[in-house]
Formats: structure tokens, C-alpha cells, sequence
């Protein structure tokens, strides 16, 4: 009885190292895995607001300095320039447009762009809450279809005014980041399962002293008092054989 409860003690230190490897090794992968999610959503957060802030700037110089390649001279209304920046833009995968003249939707993305935004009803209403301000604003606006990343930015031509209105579905800017966390998972699990086989080894080849030790002492126990234990190194192990 006394042999089984030494067993069982060892058994149980032993599973007990190993289970604190572990738990670090999968803490540590869990705390990286959420500074990537957190670091890339970020960026691409970052890079979403960069983008709309060219295109902002992109409509006040055409607005300002533009010529207009109808009459070759510069625009005299807020119509030509939001025509004729819609002619040039090119869409990007989860990127379109809708643009008011005056407070009426006059212009929607061509057929073939993916993301229609004048199909959401609520965001429709959120932007033309918006449209008629006075300067540009870019917000983030959550409906029952999508997150969106959004600039409404006004124009203005002497009386004349108009409003483009750019939208990013942040969904698809963030789906790479699910093929980066898969990517991710099935890294951290290889390298658990590496951590738990090179600690099973390493905690067996620690705690080989200790079965020498309790061997010893069984044989110490059926009175075989010339076991002995041979003492290698000088660690606190070497120091209790």
C-alpha cells in the first residue's frame, strides 16, 4: 500500500509539471493569437480610413482645381465634378458608391460592383442623415447586412450641391483575418502537441532520480540496507541522494 501511494504521488507530480507546461505554452498561444486578430483588425481599420481620406481629398482638389473635359475649363458645378469623378474611380472588391444632387439619390455603382448599398435600407437612412452637411465625415455605420466604413463627403459649386457617398463592407476587408487565425489555430496546435512531447521527455528525464530514490527506499523498507543510489551532479536531487 505504502509502495502504490509513493507511485501515485510521482504520478501525480509528474502530471502536474506537465500540466503547468502546457498551460503556459497554451496561454502564451492564446495571448498571441489575440494580438494578431487585434493588431490586423487595426491595421486593416487603419488602411480603411486612409483610403476613404484619398478619396476625400481626391474630390476637394478635383472640386477646386479640376478642369472639366467637357469645356476644358475649371467645373462650375457640383454635377460635373461628381460625374466626372465617377467616371474615373475604380472599385476595389467591397468597395462602392451612391451620390445625391442636392438631397435626391441621382447616382448608384455600376451593375456588375458586388456590394449595392442602396439595397440596405438602414444605412441609406443613415447616410442621408448626413447628406447636405457642410463638411466631409467618415464613420462607421452597423445595420442588419453589414458593418461599413463610410464618407460622405459634400460638394459644392457656387449655389450648386452634391454629396459622394463611398462605402467599404469592412467584412471583406476582415476575412482574411479568419484564413490568418485558421492558419494560425493549426500552428499553435503543432506546436502544443511538440511542447507536450518534448516536455513528456524532459519532466521524465527530471524526475528519473526521484524513481531511483523511491526504489531505494522500497528496498530500504524489505530491509536490504545495501541499496544505494548513485549521486550525479550537485542540484538539490544530487544533494537528497
Amino acid at each position: 500500500r505504502h509502495n502504490r501511494s509513493m507511485r501515485l504521488r510521482h504520478t501525480t507530480i509528474r502530471v502536474r509539471i506537465l500540466a503547468a507546461i502546457m498551460l503556459v505554452a497554451l496561454a502564451t498561444l492564446t495571448v498571441t493569437q489575440t494580438l494578431v486578430a487585434v493588431l490586423h483588425y487595426r491595421h486593416v481599420y487603419s488602411a480603411m480610413t486612409q483610403d476613404l481620406g484619398h478619396v476625400e481629398d481626391e474630390v476637394r482638389l478635383l472640386s477646386n482645381t479640376g478642369i472639366d473635359p467637357l469645356t476644358g475649363k475649371g467645373f462650375t458645378s457640383a454635377e460635373r465634378v461628381v460625374q466626372s469623378y465617377l467616371e474615373r474611380t475604380v472599385l476595389s472588391t467591397g468597395e462602392s458608391y451612391v451620390a445625391y444632387q442636392g438631397t435626391q439619390l441621382r447616382w448608384i455603382a455600376p451593375a456588375d460592383v458586388e456590394l449595392r448599398p442602396e439595397n440596405d435600407n438602414a444605412l441609406m437612412a443613415a447616410i442621408h442623415a448626413r447628406v447636405g452637411g457642410e463638411s466631409s465625415v467618415i464613420t462607421t455605420v452597423s445595420t442588419g447586412m453589414g458593418d461599413y466604413r463610410v464618407l460622405v463627403a459634400p460638394v459644392r459649386s457656387g449655389s450648386d450641391a452634391a454629396t459622394l457617398i463611398r462605402v467599404i463592407d469592412i467584412g471583406s476587408r476582415t476575412r482574411s483575418l479568419s484564413s490568418i487565425l485558421g492558419t494560425s489555430i493549426v500552428v499553435g496546435s503543432g506546436t502544443l502537441c511538440l511542447v507536450a512531447a518534448v516536455a513528456y521527455f524532459a519532466v521524465r528525464r527530471l524526475l528519473r532520480p526521484i524513481d531511483e530514490l523511491t526504489r531505494a527506499a522500497e528496498s530500504i523498507g524489505e530491509n536490504d540496507l545495501t541499496s544505494r543510489v548513485e549521486v550525479r551532479g550537485g542540484d538539490d536531487l544530487a544533494l537528497l541522494a
